[in-house]
């Protein structure tokens, strides 16, 4: 060690020491009488009179006053230290974090979404047991639709089937079925009544010789009708009579135009006669016969 660094050394030492000495108050105040009581004497404090040094010194013990005064900050502020380097310490990983934030609130949004649509797996799994039987239900549907269509169709062309008869005997027959509008024509297949008087309407004109080129017409006609009746009632009320060409003629249950006996060689009309007393013959069937 040189003796320069020697010097510098010593000197470090003998201002932490002085430092140290300048924390306590006494020695303060002991160094400031000694200057005083130097100030007036002749050759001063440093052996001669030398103002310039007093003050120099004076200065310095100042300058000494104020850092001491600010010691018990900066010592706690030295305290912190330790904190304030951990802190910085953790800085690059805050940084990252802070860097994650927007990832982790979109992350958290999608979050919430699937929460939400969890909720609702319970009703669409509840929704979709109900599936089959809806699809049932739509078929049932679909198919009275069908029904439906095709029975207003057949109510159609009824109606308008009997709208193309002669306005002549259309008017005959205008007591018994209504032809002002197609439901009020349907709603005669709601009363057996009107079905009925239909029936002797058609007999009549057989009978008689009348209207021979739309008897085919009128007996379809009545037919629908007739069928119409029995399915609003939701069964067979009336039954149709079983009559065929070859049959032998009986008086009970036919009419024939000419002969009262023979076999019947042609079917103008099909009687009938009700479900819960088929013995009794409502009405006859109309045919023609010929001697055997």
């Amino acid at each position: 060690m040189d003796d320069l660094e020697y010097k510098k050394k010593k000197q470090e030492k003998f201002n932490r020491r002085l430092m140290k000495a300048l924390d306590d108050e006494d020695v303060l105040q002991k160094i400031e009488e000694i200057i005083q009581n130097s100030s007036g004497s002749k050759k001063g404090f440093f052996g001669k009179n030398n103002g310039d040094q007093i003050d120099k010194l004076k200065n310095e013990i100042a300058k000494l006053r104020k850092e001491n005064e600010e010691l018990p900050r900066l010592r706690k502020e030295n305290e912190e230290i330790p904190k304030l380097r951990k802190e910085n310490e953790e800085l690059p990983k805050l940084k990252k974090e802070n860097e994650e934030i927007p990832k982790l609130k979109k992350e958290n949004e999608e979050i919430s979404k699937l929460r939400k649509e969890n909720e609702e797996i319970p009703k669409l799994r509840k929704e979709n047991e109900e599936i089959p039987k809806l699809r049932h239900d739509i078929e049932n549907v679909e198919k009275e639709l069908k029904i439906s269509q095709k029975k207003y169709n057949s109510v159609a062309d009824c109606y308008d089937s009997f709208l193309k008869l002669p306005e002549q005997l259309r008017s005959e027959l205008r007591g018994v079925l209504y032809d002002s509008s197609l439901p009020c024509f349907y709603a005669c297949a709601g009363k057996m009544d009107f079905v009925n008087r239909f029936a002797d309407n058609i007999q009549h004109f057989i009978i008689g010789g009348r209207y021979k080129e739309y008897v085919e017409q009128l007996t379809k006609i009545f037919d629908f009708l007739f069928d119409a009746f029995n399915e609003s009632e939701g069964s067979p009320k009336y039954i149709r009579a079983e009559v065929s060409m070859g049959d032998e003629f009986n008086t009970n249950k036919h009419i024939t135009t000419k002969l009262q006996q023979g076999i019947i060689t042609k079917i103008y009309f099909k009687g009938y006669y009700n479900a819960d007393i088929p013995d009794t013959t409502i009405k006859k069937s109309i045919v023609e016969v010929s001697e055997s």
